[in-house]
């Protein structure tokens, strides 16, 4: 798959934006839980708009995680 936006430069830029020591990322996938504490989150699908993909319906687990993250 064709990462315009190159992933190690973008958690890069999270770790020094987030003043994180090392990288504090999970993968996550549309419809699977979330059960962690991990600030940067990384998601693989295929698809014609990879850099809107979160916006997709399946991954509305994934929003409720980032909604209550909010909260802590």
């Amino acid at each position: 798959m064709k990462d315009s936006f190159n992933v190690h430069h973008q958690i890069a830029n999270c770790i020094m934006l987030m003043d994180l020591t090392e990288p504090d990322t999970i993968v996550v996938q549309p419809g699977k839980p979330i059960h962690c504490g991990d600030h940067i989150l990384i998601r693989i699908i295929l698809s014609r708009w990879p850099d809107s993909s979160t916006l997709f319906l399946q991954f509305e687990i994934l929003w409720k995680y980032m909604l209550m993250a909010n909260d802590k």
